[in-house]
């Protein structure tokens, strides 16, 4: 009932996505962002403005579409989105909060937006100063937006739009999918431009961010109401009145790609993986999103694909049975039944935000290694067609030998690309004949695309005949959890006034509600003023304007009462914490021996009026502090950890929304108060700031890719290619090559194994580039990164092996070398930063470091900081202090056997093996590794004997390490070798291993000693 109600919906939901994608569009007028550009005409000021009507009916965005067709104006101002039998005006979803329809203001607004856009940004205190400049997700400067975004390029959409319904006669037979394609990807493109607001430092959400994240929370919870809601009013009653009761779950798809990636016997075969993977992806997406839009795709990786989706998902039987058999059905047609690729399906509990996306992240490995195989136990039939299946099955293998027989081809062994077909005795690969269809087909692609990356690793091969396989990893997992946002601030307060302010206001609301007459409930002037200071640390208009305008009416005169009033005065639910309100009879004791109604105590009458204005302050207040505690915790992690340190666990009840307050100890009062001001002064975790975090790691490795690897390319020489193709077994492939292949042709000389994600990327390029590229990387990373260098590591795994060996083998070497730490306390080190690493810093007049190189420490934190990865709070980065940070880090290991592998395995952040325990190295270890290869570059007599002496005696004196240390200074100082020109800091087992290392990696890897 559910698919089908969802399918019978679909494009009721796609015009509703539709629409709220485009709800900022007032934001895309230049007037709007007058400080900014002074000399530009000013047509309105808010964006709410675009779409309020004049006199005449008419609307500054009804004038702009009417200029570019009256006919396109008219199809966005007549067209009806139908809600459960209900219609609204499609344009309604265009205006957001200015919109008149209750639905939209709660339901999409109120319930989605403002969870998004609210958290997001906080309140902060500075503007951009100058220009208007977008960041990343720490803090580095991107770009600056420039005016031609603006409401010429709002023209040129609703122009280009326009074009779009006539060419394809959508103005009398909309296309809603391909309007939404349309339409999605203009925004982007548009969107990433611009930013939402002028405040620093949340300069890092553009409206694309803002709007894209919004929109598809509004999706999921349309498809909520739809599948749970029979009636407009039901659904009124359900999520309406309570926007804050919409939740959302988060859908995994999961699936092994780094062990696609090694099924990869040459390049042709991972590039076939690596398109198959994405293409797969595609078709879920267009499960999820179009054909049963129940929310979009929020995230992407190595492990699998993950939507949105309604919080009730998990309990729609008949929908999530049509959506898994469908994904299957992607699966099994792209991959082979008989390789065993088949998706994992996991999905998180419903939550208010998607923070409890990385509990899948960290499941992922579990889920791989499910085998969804659905057994109906109960039907014979089935059970019969199952075994006739199978007995055809048998015989269809039969008749595949026999036939195979006939032509001479004889079975002889396991197909070394997918593991699981046979492989024919003529191939000299052992290749079955679907992987051998499958690298014919990228090698015609390639033959389209000469230009781009190779496909055969004899190109990539250096002089040595070496290629080195690479990893790069961030650690994303303490930044998608929301923990390590706390070392990012976005305004900056003294920590320990305002946390006695809290500290304050908790114990005045826990005395208030005690209060067991009205009459007796008391705000004194240090009250109020303790209350407004509070409130200072929120947004002016939303927060503080309301609470004075009110207050000050309400101490007046009880008369004239707005919605807020009404609501946090004549709602019940605001009562039933006062000691004087009796639940069961709902009337307010007003003396001793007296009571009145419910219904009564609002009317201005002589026991209550001079009272009201007390109850709304501090029912104001406690709405604050709850939507703080309820709101920015959203998360297992963060719910589990405030619980845990409660005196008592029920105080806090996140499924309610309700706050025990007169079961709070002061250590309780304590620690609350420290989180409440956390949560106001650091960057939380909304869902566009963390998509953001994972699109700017993403678009690091994208530009690595593009811009440092694009830059190494060769030219291809005919004559020359004929040796690289030389262990083809087909002749009739090498001569289709031959005859095609272009002379004098420029190519990149690398191929990608797995294609850039948030968390990693691997790649092929030859041995001798690697220095190159790691200091290129280095440098773009300082670029990207410096004001979060020690916070968000980066490690680069290194494989190097002979071009002529299996790739697999290297790949999965690399898999072990991309180290899968399981806790960030592996990695942690104490130790100075350095964040000015970077020659082209950015002179931006708002200072970044400020607000995003804040470190853990354990001593003497500025801002008592919770839940971070290991430290008791944060403190102002200052280069001569030592911190606890993150560092990143190098490792690499040759491959002369494929066993070798097996030495790549960490403990505790380190490799096991006793020889190799200082790898990985951090980055500024290795630099000195260039040091060593200066000084030995032309002593290779002195080095193999000081080498040779190294591996004997760290044998012959394993426990006898004084002796070690003093015949080895002697063996230096008579080859007269200053250790310390390369970082060796004394003679030690730990620094000889060093020394053993920087041998091992410029002579036996790359051969450059």
């Amino acid at each position: 009932m559910s698919a089908e109600m969802i399918e019978k919906n679909r494009d009721e939901i796609l015009k509703a996505e539709i629409g709220s994608l485009l709800f900022n569009l007032g934001k895309t007028h230049i007037g709007f962002w007058k400080k900014y550009f002074p000399n530009e005409e000013q047509k309105f000021s808010s964006y709410k403005d675009y779409y309020k009507e004049n006199n005449n009916n008419e609307s500054y965005f009804g004038k702009e579409l009417e200029e570019i067709n009256p006919k396109l104006k008219e199809f966005i101002f007549k067209e009806e989105v139908e809600i459960n039998n209900e219609k609204i005006k499609w344009i309604e979803f265009f205006k957001g909060n200015a919109s008149n329809s209750d639905f939209i203001k709660n339901i999409f607004f109120k319930g989605c937006e403002n969870i998004n856009s609210g958290i997001d940004k906080g309140s902060p205190k500075e503007q951009l100063n100058n220009s208007l400049w977008i960041s990343n997700a720490f803090g580095s400067y991107i770009k600056d937006v420039n005016k031609y975004y603006f409401d010429d390029k709002r023209k040129c959409f609703f122009i280009a739009l326009n074009e779009e319904f006539k060419k394809n006669k959508w103005f009398n037979n909309p296309n809603w999918k391909e309007i939404r394609e349309f339409v999605l990807k203009e925004v982007k493109s548009w969107y990433s431009n611009l930013l939402s607001d002028t405040r620093f430092p949340i300069n890092d959400v553009t409206l694309f961010d803002q709007a894209y994240m919004s929109s598809t929370m509004f999706k999921s919870a349309l498809a909520e109401i739809i599948i749970n809601s029979s009636s407009l009013e039901e659904a009124k009653e359900k999520y309406i009145n309570n926007p804050q009761n919409i939740k959302w779950s988060i859908l995994g798809i999961q699936y092994d790609k780094l062990a696609l990636a090694e099924k990869g016997l040459k390049p042709a075969h991972i590039s076939w993986y690596r398109k198959a993977s994405k293409e797969v992806e595609d078709k879920i997406k267009e499960i999820i999103e179009i054909e049963y839009p129940l929310g979009n795709e929020i995230y992407r990786d190595e492990t699998g694909i993950y939507f949105l989706v309604p919080e009730s998902f998990e309990n729609t039987q008949d929908l999530k049975d049509k959506i898994y058999d469908k994904v299957r059905e992607v699966f099994s047609e792209k991959f082979k039944k008989d390789e065993l690729i088949y998706p994992s399906f996991d999905l998180t509990k419903p939550s208010r935000g998607i923070m409890n996306l990385t509990k899948l992240l960290d499941d992922s490995k579990k889920n791989f290694l499910k085998l969804e195989i659905e057994i109906e136990k109960d039907d014979d039939d089935e059970k019969e067609k199952e075994k006739n299946k199978d007995k055809n099955k048998e015989k269809e293998i039969d008749k595949d030998k026999e036939n195979d027989k006939e032509k001479g081809n004889d079975k002889i062994g396991i197909c070394q690309v997918c593991k699981v077909r046979f492989a024919t005795k003529d191939d000299e690969t052992l290749m079955c004949d679907i992987c051998r269809e499958r690298r014919e087909g990228r090698l015609e692609n390639w033959i389209q695309n000469q230009e781009g990356e190779t496909i055969w690793t004899g190109e990539v091969a250096d002089e040595n005949g070496r290629i080195a396989l690479m990893t790069l990893k961030f650690e994303l997992k303490e930044w998608l959890n929301g923990r390590m946002l706390s070392s990012l601030l976005v305004r900056k307060e003294n920590f320990n006034e305002y946390t006695e302010i809290i500290k304050y206001l908790i114990n005045f609301i826990k005395k208030q509600l005690e209060k067991d007459v009205i009459t007796n409930l008391e705000i004194t002037e240090e009250d109020e003023n303790k209350i407004k200071k509070f409130l200072s640390l929120f947004d002016y208009k939303g927060i503080r304007q309301p609470f004075e305008n009110n207050f000050g009416k309400l101490k007046k005169s009880t008369n004239k009462q707005n919605p807020l009033v009404k609501k946090l005065l004549q709602q019940e639910e605001w009562l039933k914490h006062y000691k004087f309100f009796n639940k069961d009879n709902k009337r307010i004791i007003i003396s001793e021996s007296a009571s009145i109604s419910f219904d009564e105590y609002t009317k201005p009458c002589k026991t209550c009026k001079d009272h009201l204005y007390k109850i709304f302050a501090i029912n104001f207040t406690i709405l604050q502090i709850k939507n703080l505690l309820l709101e920015r915790s959203i998360g297992d992690i963060w719910e589990e950890f405030i619980k845990n340190n409660l005196s008592n666990k029920s105080i806090i009840d996140f499924e309610k929304r309700n706050i025990k307050w007169d079961e709070l100890t002061d250590k309780d009062i304590e620690f609350l108060s420290k989180l409440i001001l956390q949560f106001l002064l650091r960057k939380n975790p909304s869902p566009a700031r963390l998509r953001r975090i994972w699109e700017s790691t993403k678009n690091f490795l994208e530009e690595v890719k593009r811009d440092i690897l694009g830059s190494i390319t060769d030219i291809r020489k005919k004559e020359n290619f004929k040796n690289i193709i030389q262990d083809l077994p087909e002749n009739y492939l090498k001569n289709m090559i031959l005859e095609k292949i272009k002379d004098d042709n420029k190519y990149k000389k690398y191929f990608s194994i797995i294609d850039p994600t948030p968390i990693s990327w691997q790649f092929a390029i030859p041995a001798n580039k690697t220095n190159e590229v790691i200091e290129k990387i280095q440098k773009l990373y300082y670029k990207h990164f410096k004001y979060v260098n020690g916070k968000l590591p980066l490690h680069i795994g290194v494989v190097v092996q002979d071009y002529k060996k299996p790739l697999y083998v290297g790949i999965k070497a690399l898999r072990n070398i991309r180290r899968d730490i399981k806790d960030w306390e592996d990695i942690k080190t104490e130790d100075k930063v350095c964040i000015n690493c970077c020659d082209d810093i950015e002179k931006i007049s708002n200072n970044p470091v400020d607000y995003y190189s804040l470190y853990e420490t354990n001593v003497n934190p500025d801002y008592e900081f919770l839940n971070l990865p290991l430290g008791k709070g944060v403190k102002n980065y200052n280069p001569f202090e030592e911190f606890i940070i993150y560092p990143n880090t190098i490792d690499f290991e040759f491959l002369d056997t494929n066993s070798r592998r097996n030495d790549i395995y960490y403990k505790n952040g380190k490799r096991a093996s006793d020889l190799k325990s200082n790898r990985p190295y951090i980055w500024e270890e290795w630099t000195q590794f260039k040091a060593f290869k200066e000084e030995f570059e032309n002593k290779p007599a002195i080095l193999h004997r000081l080498v040779s002496l190294i591996y004997s005696k760290l044998r012959d004196w394993k426990n006898n390490e004084d002796s070690f240390k003093k015949f080895m200074e002697s063996t230096f100082k008579r080859e007269n070798i200053n250790v310390t020109k390369f970082g060796i800091k004394d003679y030690s087992f730990k620094e000889m291993k060093k020394f053993i290392d920087m041998f091992e990696y410029y002579h036996t890897t790359l051969k450059e000693i």
